[in-house]
């Protein structure tokens, strides 16, 4: 929660920079598909709350996050790409799948209430150096007032 009062610079909630439009989808509907089409038409970075072979790594290797003072994300996924632009204002695209639900689960096992659900919204996987100097695959979240919209990606399973 700290993190983003750092951010907010007035009383109505307008900031300096962009805000996170969440793109939302089950686990391999086309998220990152989108984000890349989004980028490549817009000419703007897109953001991830996931480390993989989508999120990129700055030239050190780790994971570079949206907000400098938001160190557990969300994260450029092409922080080295200067053919794209770093949003100065609107928002950035930033996927997330709200957490991953299993194909074999009970329709019972889905059902959680909103306080689950946006945690695990906020819910990030990044790349940052350990204490030996190697790197290491780390856990976190980050303040859901740096998040303004969402856009919900529906794909037809069969």
């Amino acid at each position: 929660e700290n993190e983003a009062k750092k951010i907010i610079l007035s009383s109505d909630g307008s900031t300096d920079q962009p805000k996170i439009s969440w793109l939302l989808s089950f686990p391999n509907s086309g998220t990152s598909y989108t984000s890349k089409l989004v980028k490549i038409v817009t000419g703007y970075k897109t953001a991830s709350n996931y480390f993989g072979a989508e999120h990129g790594r700055n030239v050190s290797g780790f994971s570079t996050p949206v907000f400098p003072v938001s160190t557990q994300g969300p994260f450029w996924t092409d922080p080295n790409d200067d053919r794209f632009q770093t949003p100065s204002r609107g928002y950035v695209l930033t996927k997330s799948h709200c957490g991953a639900r299993c194909a074999s689960c009970k329709p019972d096992d889905y059902i959680e209430n909103h306080h689950l659900f946006l945690k695990d919204c906020l819910k990030t996987e990044y790349i940052m150096r350990n204490g030996n100097g190697g790197v290491t695959k780390m856990k976190g979240h980050y303040d859901k007032k740096l998040v303004s919209r969402a856009v919900h990606l529906i794909r037809d399973p069969f």
